[in-house]
């Protein structure tokens, strides 16, 4: 604002007076002042709602590391080979051996007989087996496990391995870092 500006606005005082001219400088200095108090406002709220954007940023980003490794740890209680490349599924061949499986050595009998290899045996179990067997006798070869079922078939279990996906791979190395 210029002195012209000044007279402007309150034409009852004589500016011309040389005493006016402390009232002058009174008033410019009240603006001003008010003014800058109010550009200090305006910076300090500018500035504190940056930080409370950041700070909430942090506070986000912390919680869903938090909740990851949860999601995490939870999935793998539930199911530890969930994460693994590699599974053992059972095959759809069976394979008819037409010799009588009553008990465990004639299960390892019939299997020996079908493909001769060590065998140990590791658990016998009621469950639908085969084509209509009821009993199912399991044994290891290695990292292959048979079953001979007690309708004179033979299933195995096949291991399949297929490559993660990316994300996969992304979310198991992110959250394992924080583990």
């Amino acid at each position: 604002m210029d002195d012209e500006d000044i007279k402007k606005l309150n034409p009852s005082i004589n500016y011309d007076n040389p005493n006016q001219d402390d009232f002058i400088d009174d008033e410019l200095l009240v603006k001003t002042y008010l003014r800058n108090k109010e550009n200090i406002q305006n910076n300090k709220t500018v500035d504190d709602d940056t930080f409370y954007k950041y700070f909430s940023l942090i506070i986000m980003v912390i919680f869903m590391i938090i909740i990851l490794n949860i999601t995490f740890s939870a999935y793998q209680a539930i199911d530890p080979t969930a994460f693994d490349s590699c599974k053992s599924v059972i095959s759809d061949d069976i394979v008819d051996v037409y010799s009588s499986v009553d008990n465990v050595d004639s299960a390892e009998r019939v299997l020996i007989q079908w493909n001769p290899t060590d065998y140990t045996f590791t658990k016998s179990q009621i469950e639908n087996c085969g084509r209509n067997g009821l009993f199912a006798y399991y044994f290891d070869a290695g990292n292959e496990t048979y079953i001979v079922c007690e309708d004179e078939t033979i299933q195995y279990f096949e291991t399949i391995c297929k490559e993660p996906r990316f994300m996969t791979k992304m979310f198991i190395g992110f959250v394992k870092i924080f583990n």
